[in-house]
């Protein structure tokens, strides 16, 4: 795209992986209910807390 860089990546990496394990949280919580639509869906959850754990660490980046 010709682009230097992205301003405020990692507000956007921060974002990102903060908004996939919540997706991913609300996938497991169906598997623990018992109406996940995929087998997998135990395994994806296994998956919330590295995350997680990444969205903090860009957030610190941030300030937060």
């Amino acid at each position: 795209t010709g682009r230097d860089g992205i301003e405020s990546v990692d507000f956007y990496l921060a974002y990102h992986f903060f908004r996939s394990a919540s997706i991913m949280q609300g996938i497991a919580a169906r598997a623990k209910g018992g109406t996940a639509a995929g087998e997998g869906a135990v395994e994806i959850g296994k998956m919330v807390y590295p995350l997680s754990k990444l969205g903090l660490e860009y957030a610190e980046k941030l300030g937060a």
